[in-house]
């Protein structure tokens, strides 16, 4: 008589999670439909088939009968697939764990039942337990009021009507009341011409936006500090040609960025006519020698006033030895120089 092998619990609990999703997408099933037919709380099922907690025996009947395997297929499943499958199947608890920590949720509208459905994802973005059951209307007004929610109930609206998909980056409330920065996309399942299901994604991107506000502040404090200290930035790209200069350094040349081309020949341009050779070769022999140099000129004004400035210069170079580009700074320092 051949004896049933008992898998390890670990693998008791994948082959049954695993099951549970084949079959419930099979039948096209959403978690409350499953819940719902056997008769355990919605919760307990998310917590079942995301392998949080272990089903008790009972739970395991009612679940495989709801949605129509076998009770030995459990102990069977990993014998009878194939490698492929198994990698299919493990990229997809794989995605799951990495979109739980890139904060990427999902949500499926079926229209014709008018059901709402949350990945846990999800609910953890808008800070609701995660039994929590969301409405199409309560879901709209989580975004913050105004033109937040006006855009997505729009958006809704035209994806239920025409069809056509959205993605949006708005402002939500979470149910504890914080302000975060969200993008929400979404698609819609078309059946005879007619949407019958809206998919989609839904990301928290507030730490990007507020890294981003944080680079701006740093660089609006850059730019007051070198403008205080009467210093600019400068970089040339010597494989496009092309200068960048920071707005403090347009003060020091005392000229309208708007009407200054921003090329090396442009910049010699400005310099003192009996400096620019100067200037030419100091940094043409820096380019030669892979060093960086330093130099003093000056600039004669409009008005014929003349301003000494300090340039320090640094190349970077490819493996091969190929210069890729130049940045520096220069420093007004007509108030201290003693020629």
């Amino acid at each position: 008589m051949e004896l049933m092998t008992f898998p390890s619990i670990d693998s008791f609990l994948f082959n049954f999670s695993t099951l549970l999703r084949h079959y419930r997408s099979v039948k096209n099933f959403t978690q409350l439909d499953v819940a719902s037919q056997s008769g355990i709380s919605l919760r307990t099922y998310q917590r079942i088939e995301s392998m949080e907690t272990e089903p008790s025996l009972s739970q395991v009947f009612k679940l495989s009968s709801t949605l129509g395997f076998r009770f030995d297929e459990i102990f069977h499943f990993e014998s009878t697939i194939t490698n492929e499958q198994k990698v299919l199947l493990h990229s997809i608890h794989f995605l799951e764990h990495v979109n739980k920590v890139a904060r990427v949720g999902g949500f499926e509208l079926n229209l014709v039942e008018n059901i709402l459905y949350w990945t846990d994802v999800t609910k953890m973005i808008h800070e609701v337990p995660l039994d929590y059951n969301p409405d199409c209307e309560s879901a709209i007004n989580f975004y913050k009021e105004g033109d937040s929610r006006n855009r997505i109930r729009e958006a809704v609206e035209n994806c239920r009507d025409f069809g056509t998909g959205f993605d949006l980056e708005l402002q939500l409330i979470t149910a504890l009341g914080n302000e975060i920065s969200v993008v929400s996309k979404g698609i819609a399942e078309m059946v005879d011409g007619k949407a019958i299901k809206i998919y989609g994604t839904f990301q928290d991107i507030t730490h990007i936006r507020r890294t981003e506000h944080a680079l701006r502040d740093k660089i609006e404090e850059i730019n007051t500090i070198t403008k205080n200290a009467q210093l600019g930035i400068w970089k040339l790209n010597l494989e496009t040609q092309a200068l960048e200069w920071s707005e403090s350094l347009f003060e020091i040349f005392e000229i309208n960025h708007l009407e200054f081309k921003e090329t090396y020949e442009a910049f010699l341009n400005l310099i003192h006519p009996e400096d620019r050779e100067k200037v030419n070769q100091a940094f043409t022999e820096s380019l030669q020698t892979k060093k960086p140099y330093e130099v003093i000129h000056r600039l004669l004004m409009p008005d014929g006033r003349i301003k000494w400035i300090l340039e320090k210069c640094l190349t970077l170079f490819d493996p091969e030895g190929k210069p890729l580009k130049s940045k520096g700074y220069a420093i007004d320092i007509t108030s201290t120089y003693t020629k």
